[in-house]
């Protein structure tokens, strides 16, 4: 024989939140008040007479500042010597959800203040547990805050401050929590989030960051490095700038085992030079048309041609003043005479080279080669 029995009671399915946090992590600072809302529903087949919550206060709460600040419910509050703070609903007769659902709900919200001085990354978990009349406890998810601190914020990293032109830096920032992160070059936009930035121009680079809590903004000066290869043609001999390595050419090819500063022309030719300057940043001269042979001077007055290489005016200074009625001649690698002055004992002349076209131009003094300059 088997008998039946409907069995009447009621039943809570509950939650704790707190309202203050952000996020998943519950971040607030150091010192922050706490919002506790603790909810419940009888969602059994009868009404409860009695509903008690006991909230086992973490010891990171300052139990004495607890205060209620909404309920549904009138109720009595006790916390003990232990921090078990107690909400009593005696008499609420709360109805089950099938009979009165909007009527099945309730709840209590407290404020709270946790102890001051936490360290960065404090968690600060709460649960708590309700009673319907004699039923089991039902025990809440349990809510977590975490203490943050807005130095978090100031973990910005970059690669480098000084690279060469057209390289890239990486700019990071390793903050546990961001809501926004942008990077600005001379006030304009650049990137957010993690950036990797091509730096073409010296310039400022600001990062800005915030969350819902905090807020930060940090600068770097940045130099963009341009290397410049240059050189010199004396005779058969290029000579390049300073620099740490280099690399000759002819004719846009690589010339094998041309690499000091100085080297002495065979052929005629199109001559460049790559060099790689104490930074590790490289640039490669404009091409320059060489003459071989080249014909030195010989028991002539020693030159000073400058600047040189020349964009507008040379000057060429003797060594001594000239002879009266000296006659210098400037002419191109075809044999062109382009100049021709008339010295009348003086020690220097300027000349202007603005109509010359770019290339090696020799000068000669009453007809005999003294020197040669670049015509940029």
């Amino acid at each position: 024989m088997t008998d039946s029995y409907l069995v009447t009671c009621s039943y809570d399915p509950n939650d704790i939140t707190e309202s203050n946090g952000y996020t998943e992590a519950g971040y607030v600072l150091d010192g922050s008040e706490l919002e506790y809302t603790i909810r419940f529903q009888n969602t059994g087949n009868a009404p409860a007479s009695n509903v008690r919550i006991e909230n086992d206060l973490n010891d990171l709460l300052q139990r004495n500042t607890l205060q209620p600040v909404a309920w549904s419910h009138d109720f009595l509050l006790s916390i003990d010597e232990n921090n078990l703070a107690t909400f009593q609903f005696n008499g609420i007769n709360l109805p089950d959800a099938t009979s009165d659902e909007s009527g099945s709900h309730g709840f209590v919200t407290y404020r709270i203040l946790p102890v001051t001085g936490l360290d960065a990354g404090t968690e600060i978990p709460n649960t708590a547990s309700i009673y319907f009349d004699f039923n089991p406890a039902i025990v809440t998810n349990t809510e977590m805050i975490t203490i943050y601190d807005c130095v978090d914020l100031e973990q910005a990293s970059i690669s480098a401050t000084s690279i060469c032109a057209g390289e890239t830096i990486e700019c990071t920032n390793d903050a546990v929590w961001i809501e926004s992160l942008e990077w600005s070059f001379d006030d304009a936009l650049v990137g957010e989030n993690d950036y990797i930035h091509t730096l073409d121009v010296s310039g400022l680079l600001t990062m800005s960051v915030s969350n819902s809590l905090c807020t930060y903004s940090q600068n770097w000066d940045l130099s963009a490095i341009n290397a410049e290869a240059t050189f010199t043609a004396n005779g058969n001999t290029l000579t390049a700038n300073e620099a740490s390595t280099y690399q000759w050419y002819l004719n846009g090819n690589v010339i094998v085992n041309a690499t000091a500063q100085t080297y002495h022309i065979s052929e005629t030719g199109n001559y460049s030079v790559e060099i790689t300057d104490a930074n590790g940043c490289s640039d490669v001269s404009e091409a320059i048309q060489a003459t071989y042979p080249s014909v030195e001077a010989a028991n002539v007055p020693t030159l000073l041609l400058y600047p040189n290489p020349v964009n507008d005016i040379i000057s060429i200074q003797f060594n001594a003043p000239a002879q009266l009625n000296t006659i210098i001649t400037i002419v191109d690698v075809n044999g062109k005479v382009c100049r021709k002055v008339k010295m009348n004992g003086q020690s220097t002349i300027a000349i202007d080279c603005n109509d010359l076209t770019s290339g090696i131009y020799t000068v000669a003094i009453d007809g005999e080669t003294s020197g040669r300059f670049i015509k940029q």
